[in-house]
């Protein structure tokens, strides 16, 4: 993996003391990333530019298939030449059909 996960009070303690504390996100990182298994994972997911679901993605839209499935649809319909996903590779030179 690309981290190495503490969820005790360490994180918690050093969290009241970062200024995003009081900017109001809580400032928790309870992870620390290393960032050659980093790379390597990002390599892995990004499918060198082509679309993916993440393992995560995939088990919250598996908890609703038919809803999934129409969005898709929906989607699918649109006059598109490129997708621009929020994480990974980005813009996907893709449309419709590969959609």
């Amino acid at each position: 993996g690309s981290s190495v996960a503490d969820a005790g009070l360490g994180p918690i303690l050093a969290a009241l003391k970062t200024p995003s504390f009081e900017l109001g996100w809580g400032g928790w990182q309870p992870f620390k990333w290393d960032e050659e298994s980093e790379v390597k994972s990002f390599e892995a997911f990004s499918a060198n530019g082509k679309p993916t679901i993440l393992p995560i993605i995939q088990i919250i839209i598996s908890r609703a298939p038919e809803a999934t499935q129409e969005w898709v649809d929906t989607v699918s319909g649109w006059d598109f030449e490129r997708v621009v996903p929020a994480h990974l590779d980005a813009p996907l030179a893709i449309g419709p059909a590969q959609f």
